[in-house]
């Protein structure tokens, strides 16, 4: 798995706060989050503790066919079921603060399975899904590469988890810390990967 180098990671969030915010809000809360696309997608406002910067990951958002041949979308526990709290640093904070000042002007009444007021939406306003979203960050990138001095290959949400980790990684997180925060049902999975 790859990570986005500091001087990628460096170079694309400077390209998207300039020409894209609200993909520019979306990709530093992934690398802040390390949260899959999933849980991104299932966030709800209800999920988020501005006053004490925290973001309860406990469900996530899926879109797949369940008993027809339509995909829907469907609430569905975590990965490994547990319930996550994730903090808030002050990039992450900064764009929901962002994100919730212009909430009740984007307002969308999407509800799944009881699940309303989802913080991260398609440009088009509707909900996100691994397929949408990943399409949007590949076109981002994709004009990113015209300009970028340090140009990005492939990527996907899943880049972003894996380089949100590695951050940390090289920072010195500890192992159980980031063990709990990627959602990993054990040390040995986040220790073999990162």
């Amino acid at each position: 798995k790859e990570a986005l180098t500091k001087s990628q990671q460096e170079g694309l969030l400077s390209y998207l706060h300039r020409h894209d915010r609200d993909m520019y809000r979306k990709v530093v809360f992934l690398l802040g989050t390390m949260c899959r696309v999933s849980e991104f997608a299932g966030l709800t406002w209800d999920d988020i503790d501005m006053k004490n910067r925290m973001i309860t990951i406990d469900h996530q958002l899926q879109y797949k066919k369940y008993d027809s041949e339509k995909l829907v979308y469907h609430i569905a526990p975590t990965k490994n079921t547990r319930i996550r709290k994730i903090p808030m640093s002050e990039d992450v904070y900064g764009v929901l603060c962002e994100l919730h000042q212009y909430y009740f002007i984007l307002k969308k009444d999407h509800c799944v399975d009881g699940k309303k007021d989802f913080v991260f939406l398609t440009k088009k306003g509707c909900l996100e899904n691994i397929n949408s979203f990943n399409h949007e960050l590949k076109k981002v990138v994709e004009r990113y590469n015209e300009t970028a001095e340090y140009k990005i290959g492939s990527i996907s949400a899943h880049t972003l988890r894996h380089t949100g980790c590695t951050r940390d990684a090289e920072d010195g997180m500890d192992i159980k810390v980031l063990q709990y925060l990627m959602g990993h049902s054990n040390a040995q999975i986040t220790n073999n990967v990162y």
